[in-house]
């Protein structure tokens, strides 16, 4: 099916100097729609960066700030946000970075790569969309770099009773048997690592209570065995009551040289 975009909105800064596009893509999987924002700078456009949000809300891509945006486009990139399926204006069954989303995810990502005539591109993602953002790496090879903040990576391990990451997946609602390992398999960037073909940066909270640190480092010497690239910052904490979450700020001081450094590759 041919890709089709929905123009609904065209909003030019003359402040900020950037122009926005906020587009649906009618998908040919279950005909769902998948919502996608671009920005590009006023100069010119330049090397594409692609943010994939969380699932601690489904506002989709407008959890991603603004001012995240503005960080990337002053330094002369071109960004763009999608909203997986079941988030923000997108439809379509959540079902956790499985094959649902992955076809969405690649659906939308060749449509933007269509639109603004790039070859390659790079993949900051949290939680879930990093997670997306990894998996994506094992399928294409146009992937510059993924930085992975705050994901998971070997989800066979959470196949325990009580675990929380799996109670917060069936009280989401996702589509998905908690209960099967080969559907978690397919989900967990660890059993994927032959085919991963962009270097990773993670990012993790010290003392999660979702994902342990013990899961993302063997992922990560997991990767370094292999002969990947991949590089491994563990934060400290930032207060009792926010143990997991990782604030813009810390990405762009822990990830942004070695961004700059993958993009320009």
């Amino acid at each position: 099916m041919k890709k089709i975009f929905t123009f609904l909105a065209l909003i030019s800064s003359v402040v900020v100097g950037y122009a926005s596009e906020y587009v649906v893509l009618d998908s040919p999987y279950d005909n769902h729609t998948i919502e996608v924002v671009i920005q590009t700078p006023a100069s010119e456009e330049g090397p594409l960066l692609l943010f994939l949000h969380g699932a601690s809300k489904k506002d989709g891509l407008t959890s991603i700030a603004q001012s995240w945006f503005d960080r990337w486009l002053d330094k002369g990139y071109t960004a763009a946000a999608i909203s997986m399926p079941g988030f923000g204006g997108s439809s379509g069954r959540m079902d956790f970075c499985g094959p649902f989303t992955l076809d969405s995810l690649n659906f939308a990502i060749d449509a933007i790569k269509d639109k603004l005539n790039v070859s390659n591109f790079g993949i900051i993602g949290f939680g879930q969309g990093g997670m997306a953002g990894v998996l994506l790496a094992s399928q294409r090879d146009d992937i510059h770099c993924v930085v992975c903040a705050n994901g998971g990576y070997d989800l066979v391990r959470h196949m325990v009773p009580g675990d929380p990451l799996m109670q917060s997946l069936k009280k989401k609602g996702y589509d998905i048997d908690t209960d099967d390992q080969a559907a978690l398999a397919i989900r967990s960037p660890l059993l994927h690592i032959s085919t991963i073909q962009a270097p990773l940066f993670l990012l993790h909270r010290v003392d999660n209570p979702i994902v342990s640190e013990d899961e993302v480092v063997d992922f990560c010497h997991a990767m370094q065995a292999s002969g990947k690239v991949c590089e491994l910052r563990i934060l400290e904490k930032t207060s009792e009551t926010d143990v997991q979450k990782i604030f813009f700020d810390e990405v762009i001081d822990e990830s942004e040289d070695w961004v700059d450094g993958n993009m320009q590759t």
